[in-house]
């Protein structure tokens, strides 16, 4: 059933009318909608964000290690996302906190890499220390590693949810 509403004129009472429907279809992608309108100002409606829990079971060990070689190894993929990924299955990372990683957190020295994930440095072996090197050397000043992800994930503000350009008024 249309109910012939825009951005600006759906209210609250519409969308918790509409997610709260049987017959609702689109909820995620819709709550994806909605946060990027609301972040953009382009809505004032709210739809809380779905948590997501992490895997519903664990890695096994040999698919781990696995993902790790190749993570290590394969020079195809962009060296940030190999960081990402080896401090994700690594270190216990999760992507809020690889995202907000900096070039200050990375401390080159002559022989060793050492990398502030809490309050003391972790000494990086090799070769996640030359990913390491790798990265910081491709960021400016202060930057976060994380900015290839903010793209990926269309969080930037001339991005929609699903990636492109949104339309500019």
């Amino acid at each position: 059933m249309a109910h012939d509403l825009t951005l600006e004129t759906c209210r609250q009472a519409d969308l918790d009318r509409w997610l709260t429907d049987d017959l609702a279809a689109y909820r995620r992608t819709a709550g994806h909608f909605i946060r990027w309108a609301r972040t953009n100002k382009l809505a004032t409606v709210h739809v809380p964000a779905v948590r997501w829990n992490g895997p519903t079971q664990p890695l096994d060990d040999e698919h781990r290690w696995n993902v790790a070689r190749r993570l290590l190894h394969d020079d195809t993929l962009k060296p940030e996302d190999r960081l990402a990924g080896l401090l994700l299955l690594l270190y216990a990372q999760g992507p809020s906190a690889i995202h907000r990683l900096t070039t200050e957190d990375v401390e080159v020295g002559a022989r060793e890499v050492r990398l502030h994930l809490g309050n003391a440095p972790v000494q990086l072996p090799e070769p996640v220390a030359q990913l390491a090197r790798a990265v910081a050397a491709n960021r400016k000043g202060h930057a976060t590693f994380g900015e290839p992800w903010r793209r990926l994930h269309g969080s930037s503000p001339a991005a929609s949810p699903d990636g492109r350009s949104a339309p500019h008024s």
